[in-house]
Formats: C-alpha cells, sequence, structure tokens
C-alpha cells in the first residue's frame, strides 16, 4: 500500500507491504520446484568476476486432517549460491597491503545458504471461531557480507543469521455483522558477524571472539582493509493484536490495539583493533609525512560478553529494549452509491527500556555544561536516556473515492495523513554505546599534531600515547524535546483511474510528502571557522547530537496502464517522476551528518535514492500448446553522490568537505537498464496434476549497470567511477512440478 491507506497500519512513513500465507484446503495440493544458473549460461561481469552458480529449491504440500474442520499447509525452500564480487584496489597499495599481511585479492567470493521451513495448521473450531497456527524457520549464511568496490575482502563480514516465528490467530465471528481477530506472535532473530580473518589463538579473549587483537583496520579514500572484532544481536518480538470489525448501513468501522514488547540484545564493534584513517592513496613512506596515516582511534571495551554462540546469547554488551503500543480507529463511510470516505486516527507510543532507559538528563544545566560533564565532569561514565520519549504522537487519517459519473468505469481519489515512522534504533544504540566511560572507551591521537608519529605505525600507539578527549566521536543526548520529537510525515495525494476499453485501464497519481524530525548527527564542538578554537572542549573532541531537525520532501507522479489477462495477453506499464530532498541525504534510509554543523542549509540536496524517471513494464503471452512468453523492463534514471574534496578543509575534524559551490549530491551516477525474458512450457499430467519446464534470462542484452554508490571522495584514484556493477546476462532453467 503506497499511500492513503488504513489508519490500521502505521510504524511506517512511506508505505506498507501486508503479507498473505496460503493455508490447507480439503484436497491435497503440493508442487516442488529447482531453478539453476550457472557460468555455463551466463557472461563475465564489467569487473571480471563472474556469477559461478546458484540453485533454488523447495516443495510445498497442503492438504485436510480432518475434512471441513483442520487444515495443514507446509513448504521448504533453499538457496545455494556461489558468486564472486570485484574489489577495487588501486595498483600501488596492493605490495604495501601485502606487506602488512591484509587481503589484497581483487575478487571476493560470496558463498550464501539460505533455507526456511514453514508449517500452517487451520482449526474450525466452531462455525463461528477459526483458530491458524503459523510456524517459520529461517536460516542464512552469508560469508564475505558488505565485501566488494572499496572494501576489501578482509573487511566484511561473515555473516550467521537464524529466526523463527510463531504466530496463532483466532477469528471470531461474533454477530452476522460484528468480526474479532486476535493475534499473539512471537519470535525470535539471531545475527553473528564474524570477521573474516584468522584470529590468533594464543590472544587474550579469544575463547569469546571479542576482544582479540587481529591487525588494525587501514582506511584509504578507495579501499578499507581489516576488519574489527565480532558484532552480535538477539532481538525478541512478544506482540498482542486485536482488531474488530463492525458493518452497519453504509458505515464498515474499524478499531484494535497491538502491543508489540521487544528485549534485544546486541554485542557491539567497538573498534578494539584500531582504525588507521589516511588522506591519500598512497603507501607509508617514513620520510613523507603526507603519507602517514592522519588520524589513529581505537576503543577499550568496558564490557566483555562471555562465549558466543549461534543459538543465543549469554549477557550481551548492550540492552537495546524498546515496548511499542498503538490503538486505532478507521470508518470507511459510504456517503452515497459513488461517494465514500475513510476516515480513521491512530496512536503510537514508543518507550525505551534496558540501556536505552538511562537516567533522565538534568535540567539545571545548560545543554553545552550537561555535554562537557558526561566527556570529562561528573557525569563521565553514566548512562542518560538518549533522547525524550515522544507521548504526542496522534496520526489522523483521509481519504475518499469518488465516482462523478456513477458508471463504475472512472473514479477519482485522493487523501491526506500523517504516518508516524519508528525510532532508529542503530542511531539510539550508538548513542548509548558513545557515551564516554560506559561501555568502551574510544581513544584517538591528539589534535595538535598533525600526523601519527611515525614510530608506532604499523603496530598500535600504546593507550598512554593517545587522549581520551582528541579526535574521539560519540554522541551524546538531545535536551531539546521538540528535537527528539518521533519521525513523521504527512502525506497529500490526489489521483484518478479510468477503465478505457474491456480488461483495459490507465491511472495517473500525485504524491506530495513532507517529513519532520527525521534524525541527523550534529557536532556541537565543530569549529565555526578554520582558524577558530573548538566552542567546547580545546583538544577537538567530536561531541555529536542526536539531532531530529532533518527535513524531508519528496513529489512523486505516477502513470499506470494496465490490461488484465484476456484474448491470451496482459500487460502493465508505468512511469514514475520522483523528486526528493533532504539535509544530507538522509531521508528514510539513514541519518545524516552535514558538513557544516551550524548552517545546515549548505546541505541541503537530493536524497541518496533521489531517481528521477522510472519505467518498469511487464508483458505475458499465451502461445498455442500452453506456451507462456514473458518479459518485464526496468529503466531507472542516474542517482546521485556526494562529491567531496577528502580533505579537512573547515579543521572540523571530518574529511566530509566538497569543492567551493558544489552543493550537496552534486554527482550523478548512471542510469540502470534491464530486460528479462522468460519462455515456459507446460505438461498436463492426467485430471489434477501438470509439469512445467521454463527458461529465463535476465539482462537479456547484457547491459553493464553500475552500483549508485559511486566514489567520490576526491583524494582517491577511483574518484567519479562506480564500485561495483550489477549482474551481466544470466541464464535461469527451471522445472516446476504441480498437483
Amino acid at each position: 500500500m503506497a499511500n492513503s491507506y488504513s489508519s490500521e497500519f502505521g510504524r511506517s512513513a512511506s508505505g506498507v507491504i501486508n503479507i498473505v500465507t496460503k493455508s490447507g484446503t480439503n484436497d491435497f495440493h503440493g508442487n516442488g520446484f529447482y531453478f539453476l544458473r550457472d557460468n555455463s549460461f551466463a557472461k563475465q561481469n564489467y569487473f571480471g568476476s563472474l556469477p559461478y552458480r546458484s540453485q533454488q529449491y523447495g516443495a510445498t504440500l497442503g492438504g485436510p486432517i480432518v475434512k471441513q474442520k483442520m487444515q495443514f499447509f507446509g513448504s521448504l525452500e533453499g538457496r545455494k549460491q556461489h558468486s564472486s564480487i570485484a574489489v577495487l584496489i588501486p595498483q600501488n597499495l596492493i605490495p604495501f597491503a601485502n606487506s602488512l599481511g591484509y587481503n589484497t585479492s581483487t575478487e571476493a567470493a560470496l558463498p550464501i545458504r539460505a533455507r526456511n521451513y514453514f508449517g500452517k495448521l487451520s482449526y474450525q473450531m466452531t462455525p463461528k471461531h477459526t483458530f491458524t497456527v503459523t510456524y517459520l524457520r529461517d536460516f542464512r549464511d552469508a560469508p564475505g557480507t558488505n565485501v566488494g568496490g572499496t572494501v576489501a575482502a578482509d573487511s566484511g563480514w561473515d555473516d550467521f543469521r537464524h529466526s523463527y516465528f510463531l504466530l496463532g490467530n483466532l477469528t471470531s465471528l461474533i454477530t452476522n455483522n460484528l468480526v474479532n481477530e486476535l493475534r499473539v506472535n512471537r519470535s525470535d532473530q539471531y545475527l553473528i558477524r564474524v570477521p573474516p580473518y584468522e584470529i590468533p589463538s594464543g590472544s587474550t579473549g579469544c575463547a569469546s571472539l571479542v576482544g582479540c587483537q587481529g591487525k588494525p583496520t587501514l582506511v584509504f579514500p578507495s579501499v578499507t582493509f581489516g576488519a574489527d572484532g565480532m558484532q552480535g544481536r538477539h532481538q525478541i518480538n512478544k506482540i498482542v493484536s486485536d482488531a474488530m470489525s463492525y458493518t452497519v448501513k453504509n458505515h464498515s468501522l474499524k478499531w484494535g490495539f497491538s502491543m508489540n514488547l521487544v528485549p534485544a540484545y546486541s554485542v557491539l564493534n567497538g573498534n578494539s583493533q584500531g582504525t588507521y584513517t589516511f588522506a591519500a592513496d598512497l603507501p607509508v613512506n617514513p620520510n613523507d609525512p603526507a603519507t602517514l596515516p592522519f588520524n589513529y582511534t581505537q576503543g577499550q571495551d568496558l564490557r566483555i560478553p562471555p562465549p558466543l554462540r549461534i543459538g543465543g546469547f549469554g549477557y550481551a554488551a548492550l540492552r537495546r529494549d524498546t515496548s511499542m503500543y498503538d490503538t486505532f480507529v478507521n470508518d470507511s463511510w459510504r456517503i452515497r452509491n459513488n461517494l465514500t470516505l475513510n476516515l480513521g486516527i491512530r496512536y503510537d507510543l514508543y518507550l525505551l527500556k534496558g540501556d536505552l532507559n538511562g537516567q533522565t538528563p538534568p535540567t539545571d544545566t545548560t545543554p553545552e555544561q550537561f555535554w562537557i560533564a558526561l566527556v570529562q565532569g561528573k557525569y563521565y561514565g553514566q548512562n542518560f536516556k538518549p533522547v525524550p520519549e515522544d507521548k504526542n504522537t496522534p496520526g489522523p487519517r483521509f481519504g475518499f473515492s469518488w465516482d462523478p459519473s456513477g458508471s463504475g468505469k472512472t473514479v477519482v481519489r485522493g487523501g491526506w495523513g500523517i504516518y508516524r515512522y519508528h525510532f532508529f534504533m542503530s542511531t539510539l544504540r550508538s548513542n548509548i554505546a558513545g557515551y564516554p566511560g560506559f561501555i568502551s572507551t574510544q581513544y584517538a591521537n591528539n589534535t595538535n599534531l598533525t600526523r601519527v608519529p611515525n614510530s608506532y605505525f604499523p603496530d598500535r600507539p600504546p593507550l598512554s600515547a593517545l587522549s581520551q578527549t582528541g579526535s574521539t566521536s560519540f554522541v551524546v543526548p538531545t535536551l531539546d524535546v521538540k528535537a527528539a520529537r518521533l519521525p513523521y510525515t504527512q502525506q497529500y495525494t490526489i489521483g484518478f483511474s479510468r477503465e478505457i476499453a474491456k480488461d483495459l485501464g490507465i491511472s495517473a497519481d500525485y504524491l506530495y510528502l513532507y517529513g519532520l524530525h527525521f534524525p541527523m548527527m550534529r557536532n556541537v564542538n565543530a569549529r565555526l571557522c578554520p582558524t577558530c578554537g573548538f566552542p567546547l572542549i580545546a583538544s577537538g573532541t567530536q561531541m555529536n547530537v542526536y539531532d531530529g531537525s532533518d527535513l524531508l520532501k519528496i513529489k512523486n507522479f505516477q502513470l499506470r496502464i494496465e490490461k488484465k489477462l484476456s484474448n491470451k495477453l496482459a500487460f502493465l506499464g508505468s512511469y514514475v517522476w520522483g523528486k526528493g530532498y533532504s539535509f544530507g541525504g538522509g531521508g528514510l534510509s539513514s541519518s545524516a551528518t552535514p558538513s557544516n554543523h551550524y548552517n545546515l542549509q549548505q546541505d541541503w540536496g537530493p536524497i541518496d535514492n533521489d531517481v528521477r524517471h522510472r519505467v518498469t513494464g511487464n508483458v505475458l503471452y499465451e502461445l498455442p500448446y500452453h506456451i507462456q512468453l514473458g518479459g518485464f523492463l526496468q529503466f531507472n534514471s542516474a542517482p546521485p553522490y556526494n562529491i567531496t574534496t577528502g580533505l579537512d578543509e573547515n579543521k572540523d575534524l571530518v574529511n566530509n568537505d566538497r569543492p567551493a559551490g558544489t552543493p550537496y549530491n552534486a554527482g550523478r551516477g548512471d542510469r540502470f537498464f534491464n530486460v528479462d525474458t522468460r519462455v515456459s512450457k507446460k505438461f498436463v499430467i492426467g485430471e489434477k496434476a501438470n509439469a512445467e519446464i521454463m527458461w529465463e534470462m535476465f539482462n537479456l542484452f547484457n547491459t553493464v549497470n553500475f552500483f549508485s554508490n559511486y566514489i567520490g571522495n576526491m583524494q582517491s584514484k577511483n574518484f567519479g567511477k562506480p564500485s561495483g556493477a550489477f549482474d551481466p546476462f544470466q541464464g535461469q532453467i527451471g522445472l516446476r512440478f504441480t498437483f
């Protein structure tokens, strides 16, 4: 649901996806399938890597346990993929990184193995009460996550994820016009991220894979070598929701509530291995200060969890619990046969728990005095609530649908609503983890020095040679209640649909989305000018405050033509024009970091996924002898990327300055064009079964489509170039049996 959806749905500022699962019936039905892609029918990637081999397989089965009373449905699915991705390492850095023991392979393997098991049981307890229980178990192993482009093969993660979801649903027909639906849900989700390099067995803490002394991370403008310690997450969701539907005369009413309790545990990457940052793609020459790293940071973990296991966590470094509550009421009111209004209101409440529920920041001091005391005063090592809790969160909704002619062939529709988003949990987690001396302590080279002393590299400097209040960056809580409001958007929509012929219709819609209180990180101790001192702490400690002052403006116009299947032909085509702006490109996806912390207007520019033109289309045609021919087309104009000098010209200790006169996200990457085709042939087997063989071709014309994340750092030898390319032409053969 893209816009103007009911107040029943929340916690999303832009759209909602509903998923419906199959159920068993009073007859046995099932299928099995297998799809294969292989080098044998694939072209070479632009950057040289091949897609190796991909296999997808699965089966479903459903039917009665007791006819008219109890049915089941189940499935299993799996995927095995062996592919690779290019790593763009400047040639002059390869011998240097090799000499230090880093992985300089220009291709990194990306093996993926995923599988899931699904089961559903439906039980008609009485003619008026139906109970269903659904269970999903999911596994995904993905070594080499985040590797590729500017990330070397030893700087990503080996990801291991698994989860399960258990849902009970009771639907009760209380009267002929009153229905109640009660849901109870429990889910557990686990993530373990292990560094890809081999950790020395003799290092302290290696039994838990935390705090082991591997090699420091090296960050060059073009590539990053080395990974830090382990990361992990275990999140539980306990959900109870109830919704009641009531139909009376020309009103369809629905109201309900939900409660979502979320215990969550995290083991964080505290930079315990240390990180060297370089200004240029140059090997280190002890006699050339310009080649030395300009910055070194290292974290010291204060909470060390015991050994971890894939199946769960013992004690976690951080608790990021939340409790979410919401309630809604909605009325679909049919005023006349050709006019319906949709009226509703929703209320959302987020309560921070665990480590997120720290002390309330003091009110008897200024924000500046509080932040200073958090770094080097009486509040050092203490935990504070990262943002004030926002309890003023009503979400009214209004929509209408009007058939001006009363013929049923034309509809004019529109709507307005306030759609609350959720807190950015990764940002809040970073707030708590960044409090000095609470979970970890960050050290850095003294900012009065322009380079890390040559005698240390490539080894780590001793902590005694570093400063706790040097160029360390951390997040401090905001005291501004208005700036910490829950992010939300106001959406305005207007559009129409028209049937222009039998089974053929067109539609057009316009959407304006205005978002407020989206998060950004603003350094309150940044220099006011290159020659000025630091306003709060003279050493230059970066003090990033969670500032909910990012705005979001999106305009969107959509055209669509659709022909339903008739006379053996069906097709769908759409064109979307869009424009999105925010401060620093954050938008709905991430928190922004401005280049000028005291003048946000300098970073007003396109959001990171600002794609002005999108064209999509698909077609299906039925040929004789049970042969089907299908095709899919997609075209996107180029997304933006940010151009930076790669230097700290304003001396705020962050290398994100842009060339004079260059606005934010001024660069544009490459357009995307793709055509997929499919031909399939069905074979009828008896009265109730059939088999199907399919041949599919992806990226039919072998178009080179580059990743959107072009390299914008002007100090990089790969400046202005893409960091990777999407898959080239690939063929896939598929088999399916259905009964």
